[in-house]
């Protein structure tokens, strides 16, 4: 999946559940700045962060 399909996946997970993004780093171990960052394309991510996200969506059944 692309990092740009994966950051619309998230944003659309956290407006239709609730889920804060905070509750999100808590869960899959990173940096809130390291999501910020994501959220506005300011920051690419290393592969290992984006898979934690991506497993986080999975599991959660937004994939």
């Amino acid at each position: 999946m692309y990092e740009g399909d994966l950051r619309e996946r998230l944003k659309n997970y956290v407006d239709t559940t609730g889920v804060k993004y905070t509750y999100i780093c808590k869960k899959i171990d990173i940096h809130k700045s390291t999501m910020s960052h994501f959220i506005i394309r300011d920051r690419a991510l290393s592969q290992k962060t984006l898979d934690k996200i991506y497993n986080y969506l999975f599991e959660n059944n937004a994939l």
